[in-house]
C-alpha cells in the first residue's frame, strides 16, 4: 500500500483535450466523468485537481445587437415594461434556431442574464438573418441606469454584442423602509421583545393589502426572512409593530424590510441594528401539531364524499422558522399504512380570499405556499378543495395571522373522501418538520375517537404523545381552542376615558401571575399591574385590568405570564388610540362624526365590515357596541363606543 505525492512534478500530468461537433444549449446541465481503463487491481488511484472547462465555437457566425426601443423603461406595481431590440447577423443559422434577447444586471454584467424575449421561425434561420425581437422587462426588476441588452442564438451557439448604450429602468412601485424604533434589542430563550418600523410607499395599494415587516439573518441576508409584524392598510405611510422572536441569535448586522401583498412589492432595507440574546444556548419548542379535526363536517359541498374536505390539521412553528414546501413539512397518518398527507402543497389564493370573506375579518388567513413562517406562527393544513361553507370561521378573528397550507389531492396525499378514523379506537400520526436551521423535528401523536359526530377534534401539547383534550366543535363552529396557545383572546377597549384590558385562557400550566405593561412608543414598557393566574387549569378563565390614565395618542399594552419558577412568556401586544378630539357618536342624528373629511371603514370588534364612506365627515349608523374606525388615508384606527 502506498500513495504518490502530488506535490512532486514527476507525479503530475497535465492533460488537455478538445471536444468538437458538440452543441450544448444555454442553461443546460451536463456531467464530466473519468474512467480508469487499467483498474485490474485495487492499487490504482486517481486524483483530479485544477479542472477547467473552456467553451468555444468553431462557427464564424456573428450577431450584432443594434437599436433598443425605447429607454427609459418604466415599471409600475402591476404593469411590466415592453420594448424591441434589433439585430443583424453573419453566417448560416440552422433550422429551428432561436434568437433570444438577454438583459444584463443593473451593473451591465451578463454573468447571469435574464431572457426577456425570443424570435423563432423562418426569420431566425438561414443565411445572415436579421430582425426585431419584442421583449418584456419583468415586474420587480431593480431600478438602474447601466443596463444592456444582447442577442444570442442556440444553433449554432453564438453570443452577440450588447447594444452599446446604457439603458435606464425605473420602478414606480417602491417601499422605503425606515429606521427601527431602537438600534439594539434584547431577547432571551423564552421571551422576545417588541418595537416598531416605519415605512413609506409610492405604490397604489389595493383593498386587503397587508404590509409585512421581515427580519433578515444576523448577516443581513433575506434568503429566508422571518415575518415579525403585519399591518393591514392601503395607506402610503405607516408604522408596523414588530416582535423580535425569542431565542434570536446575537448579531449586529440585522436588517428589516417591509413588503406588500397587493400589489406584491419588496421594499428597501432598514439600517442595520443589533440583537442580543441572553441565557443561550436555547432549547426551543419544536414545530408541532396543535390539534386535529378528525371527523369532518360533511356538508352539501359537491364532489361526492366530502369528509376530507373539512378535516383540518392545526399546527404551530414553535421556536423555529420554517420554509413552506413539501420537503420541509411532512404530516403522516400512521394508522392507514403511513399515509403521507402533505406530499404535495399547492397555492390557492382564491380560496384564501374566500376564507377571509367567510370569516368576516380581512387579513386573518394568508396563503402559506412558498412562504417562510416565523417562530410561533399558527398554520392550517387543509385540502386544496377545502369546503369553506362546512365550517363557521368567525370566532378565529383576532387570532391571526394564520397561514393556510393546501395539500394536494393528487397521488397518495390528501384524500377528499376522508383521511382519519372517527370510529372508536386509537389512531396515530406523526410530524417530521425541517426548520430553516436544518434541524429535523420528529413528533408522534395519538388520539382516541369520541365517536361524537361532525366536528370532533383532539388537541396536543408541544410534546405530542396522547391527546391533551378532545371535544366537538358544536355546529362546526371553530374556536381558538384549536390554536396552540392557552391564551384565547387579548383585547383592549377605551371606555369612559379608560383602557379596559381583557384576556381569556383555556388552559394554564404552573402559571403564577399575569403582568400588563404600558408604552407610548411600542418598545419602552413599564409595568402597570399584575393579575393572579390560575396555576394549573384546563377550564376557561377570564381576566381584566383597567388602566385609568391612558396617554393621548397610541397606547401599547403588553401581556406576559410568569410561571412559579420565574419563567416569563410574552402573550401578546394590543394598541389603543386615545384621542379626546377624535370621532364621536351623535345620538340626536344617529351619526358617527369624524374629526375631518376622509375615507373611513367601520368594523365590529371581530373584524366584520359594518359601513364605509368616501370623502365624508359623518356616517349614519344604527348599531350598538364598540366599533373600530379606520381612516383609509392615514391608516390610523380608533375605537368608539356607540350606546
Amino acid at each position: 500500500m502506498g500513495a504518490l505525492n502530488g506535490n512532486s512534478a514527476a507525479n503530475r500530468t497535465a492533460i488537455s483535450s478538445s471536444i468538437t461537433s458538440l452543441s450544448i444549449a444555454i442553461g443546460a446541465t451536463f456531467w464530466i466523468r473519468w474512467t480508469d481503463l487499467n483498474a485490474s487491481g485495487s492499487d490504482d488511484g486517481l486524483s483530479v485537481d485544477d479542472f477547467s472547462l473552456t467553451p468555444f465555437t468553431t462557427s464564424s457566425n456573428t450577431i450584432t445587437t443594434t437599436t433598443v426601443a425605447t429607454s427609459p423603461f418604466v415599471l409600475t406595481c402591476n404593469t411590466s415594461a415592453t420594448g424591441n431590440v434589433d439585430f443583424t447577423t453573419t453566417g448560416t443559422f440552422n433550422l429551428g434556431n432561436i434568437f433570444t434577447a438577454e438583459l444584463s444586471d443593473a451593473a451591465g454584467s451578463f454573468s447571469s442574464p435574464t431572457a426577456i424575449g425570443t424570435l423563432t421561425g423562418a426569420s431566425a434561420e438561414g443565411l445572415n438573418p436579421s430582425g426585431t425581437i419584442p421583449f418584456t422587462i419583468p415586474l420587480g426588476t431593480v431600478p438602474g441606469s447601466l443596463y444592456r441588452i444582447r442577442v444570442v442564438s442556440d444553433d449554432p451557439l453564438t453570443i452577440g454584442t450588447d447594444n452599446g448604450i446604457d439603458l435606464t429602468i425605473t420602478n414606480n412601485c417602491t417601499i422605503t423602509t425606515g429606521t427601527t424604533s431602537s438600534s439594539s434589542f434584547s431577547v432571551s430563550c423564552a421571551t422576545g421583545t417588541s418595537g416598531s418600523i416605519d415605512f413609506t410607499s409610492s405604490s397604489t395599494m389595493l383593498a386587503g393589502n397587508i404590509y409585512t415587516a421581515e427580519l433578515s439573518n444576523a448577516s443581513g441576508s433575506f434568503a429566508a426572512p422571518v415575518s415579525i409584524g403585519t399591518l393591514s392598510s392601503t395607506a402610503n405611510t405607516g408604522s408596523i409593530n414588530i416582535t423580535i422572536p425569542a431565542a434570536t441569535a446575537t448579531g449586529a448586522g440585522y436588517l428589516i424590510r417591509v413588503t406588500a401583498s397587493d400589489p406584491a412589492t419588496v421594499g428597501t432595507s432598514s439600517p442595520s441594528f443589533t440583537i442580543n440574546l441572553t441565557g443561550g444556548p436555547c432549547t426551543l419548542t419544536a414545530p408541532y401539531m396543535t390539534s386535529l379535526i378528525y371527523d369532518g363536517c360533511n356538508s352539501a359541498c359537491s364532489g361526492g364524499s366530502t369528509e376530507g374536505r373539512s378535516e383540518i390539521i392545526f399546527g404551530n412553528t414553535g421556536g423555529y422558522s420554517v420554509a413552506v414546501n413539501s420537503t420541509n413539512i411532512n404530516f403522516i397518518y400512521n394508522t392507514n399504512s403511513n399515509q403521507p398527507l402533505t406530499n404535495g402543497l399547492v397555492n390557492n389564493t382564491v380560496t384564501t380570499a374566500n376564507l377571509n370573506t367567510e370569516a368576516g375579518c380581512p387579513g386573518l388567513f394568508l396563503d402559506g405556499f412558498g412562504q417562510t413562517l416565523s417562530p410561533n406562527t399558527s398554520f392550517l393544513v387543509v385540502s386544496q378543495n377545502l369546503c369553506i361553507s362546512s365550517l363557521i370561521w368567525s370566532d378565529l378573528c383576532g387570532s391571526g395571522p394564520i397561514y393556510v397550507l393546501y395539500a394536494s389531492t393528487i397521488g397518495s396525499t390528501w384524500n377528499d373522501g376522508g383521511n382519519f378514523g372517527n370510529s372508536a379506537g386509537t389512531r396515530n400520526l406523526q410530524t417530521i418538520i425541517t426548520s430553516n436551521d436544518g434541524s429535523v423535528h420528529n413528533i408522534s401523536y395519538s388520539y382516541t375517537s369520541v365517536s361524537g359526530g361532525d366536528g370532533s377534534y383532539a388537541t396536543w401539547t408541544s410534546n405530542g404523545g396522547a391527546q391533551a383534550t378532545s371535544g366537538i366543535f358544536n355546529n362546526c363552529r371553530l374556536t381558538p381552542t384549536a390554536l396552540p396557545t392557552g391564551l384565547l383572546t387579548f383585547k383592549g377597549q377605551i371606555i369612559n376615558g379608560q383602557s379596559l384590558l381583557s384576556w381569556q385562557t383555556n388552559s394554564e400550566q404552573n402559571n403564577d401571575y399575569f403582568t400588563i405593561a404600558h408604552s407610548t412608543t411600542g418598545y419602552d414598557f413599564e409595568v402597570i399591574g399584575q393579575v393572579q393566574g390560575a396555576g394549573n387549569s384546563s377550564t376557561l378563565n377570564d381576566y381584566q385590568l383597567i388602566h385609568s390614565r391612558p396617554a393621548q395618542g397610541i397606547n401599547y399594552y403588553k401581556l406576559t405570564s410568569t410561571d412559579f419558577d420565574g419563567t416569563t412568556y410574552t402573550k401578546g401586544i394590543v394598541s389603543l388610540l386615545f384621542n379626546s378630539n377624535g370621532c364621536y357618536f351623535d345620538a340626536q342624528t344617529s351619526e358617527i362624526k369624524f374629526n375631518e373629511r376622509s375615507d373611513y371603514r367601520i368594523f365590529s370588534m371581530d373584524g366584520k365590515l359594518l359601513g364605509e364612506v368616501m370623502n365624508e365627515s359623518s356616517l349614519t349608523f344604527n348599531q350598538q357596541g364598540i366599533v373600530l374606525i379606520q381612516d383609509l388615508r392615514t391608516g390610523l384606527t380608533e375605537r368608539l363606543f356607540v350606546p
